[in-house]
């Protein structure tokens, strides 16, 4: 009986990382999915992750798993910076005083109207996922710095210094290219809000014939025609990432 391999150092390291789990995030499952989905979550990824090779999808290496530990710990100090400007004493005093007028004021038709119109609906969105990624960074940041503790720990102790120096050139990689600045993400292009509804709805987009369907449905799921641009636009982008229609027409006409 063929004795099965026992995985390295390094890809234990990346086994024990939250990155490793990246693929489950919205019961997202690349054996399973098709190509243009994986290519589109692709497209996302790299985006956030810039020191990372998506679309090559090399295998794990000493140097990869420093870039992912580098680019994961870049991106949670830079959320950290964020949230805290969002808290900082000035915009709570602003908060504050806005729920105080709202509570005085309640009664008003004309600031009834504003607050269950669709405005205030999506401040109450925006203040959900707030809360949501305040939770979600508390509960990745802990358990990251330990996994990354150790990882640094394995790493500095290995006897084969070339695989130690290139997971540390790595690790230098990772952290000097931090995937989440000002904006959400750091190469965030025009086409960005397109890949973030078709990934998001991509089991409905399965159903569709057709790009001009394609560009119907993204208009009604909030995307403008100055974003969604001229018809060609959308063709490269399916293109791009692999999503054809035209096997979908040829099973209609049958």
């Amino acid at each position: 009986m063929e004795q099965k391999k026992q995985p390295s150092w390094y890809e234990r390291i990346f086994d024990s990382l939250d990155f490793a789990d990246v693929a489950k995030f919205d019961e997202l499952d690349i054996k399973k999915e098709p190509q243009w989905v994986v290519n589109t979550f692709r497209e996302l990824a790299q985006q956030i992750m810039p020191a990372l090779p998506f679309r090559s999808m090399d295998p794990v290496t000493p140097r990869g798993v420093g870039r992912c530990l580098g680019q994961q710990r870049a991106n949670l100090a830079a959320i950290g910076s964020r949230l805290e400007k969002v808290f900082a004493p000035e915009n709570l005093a602003r908060a504050n005083a806005f729920i105080e007028m709202v509570e005085k004021n309640k009664d008003n038709p004309a600031l009834k109207a504003v607050i269950e119109g669709p405005l205030m609906a999506s401040v109450a969105k925006a203040v959900e996922l707030l809360e949501t990624s305040l939770e979600s960074g508390e509960r990745v940041e802990g358990p990251f710095n330990k996994a990354a503790l150790r990882a640094l720990k394995v790493a500095w102790e290995q006897p084969n210094q070339s695989e130690t120096v290139a997971f540390f050139r790595g690790l230098a990689e990772g952290l000097s290219k931090p995937g989440i600045v000002e904006g959400p993400a750091a190469r965030a292009t025009t086409a960005t809000p397109i890949y973030q509804r078709l990934f998001v709805h991509r089991r409905e987009i399965e159903k569709l014939k057709s790009v001009r369907e394609l560009r119907v449905f993204l208009s009604q799921r909030g995307l403008s025609d100055q974003v969604l641009g001229d018809p060609k636009r959308l063709e490269k982008i399916c293109e791009r990432i692999g999503l054809s229609f035209s096997r979908r027409r040829t099973k209609r006409a049958k």
